[in-house]
């Protein structure tokens, strides 16, 4: 009797500890997702801000252009391609 109480609460000791450590291959799969997934992660916010900067500049260049044009011009293409309406 002795001997099984004494090997129970030694595997139940080694169980506890097992669970309580990972191994290196364990941590590795783990810290490999989370490096991919912050990987991935920054890959797209440096997408979105390329597109925003992108979509800034065509701003600025519309700007511009709308600057050269003489007021009627302006009116003429507001209610065009903004109001969409007709030319007639």
């Amino acid at each position: 009797m002795w001997i099984r109480g004494t090997a129970y609460n030694y595997i139940r000791e080694l169980s506890r500890k097992k669970s309580k450590t990972k191994s290196f291959e364990e941590l590795g799969e783990t810290e490999s997702k989370y490096i991919t997934k912050s990987l991935n992660l920054l890959q797209q916010n440096g997408t979105l801000q390329d597109r925003f900067e992108e979509a800034n500049n065509k701003v600025e260049l519309l700007n511009e252009a709308l600057k050269k044009l003489t007021l009627e011009e302006q009116r003429l293409l507001n209610y065009k391609e903004i109001q969409g309406l007709s030319w007639q």
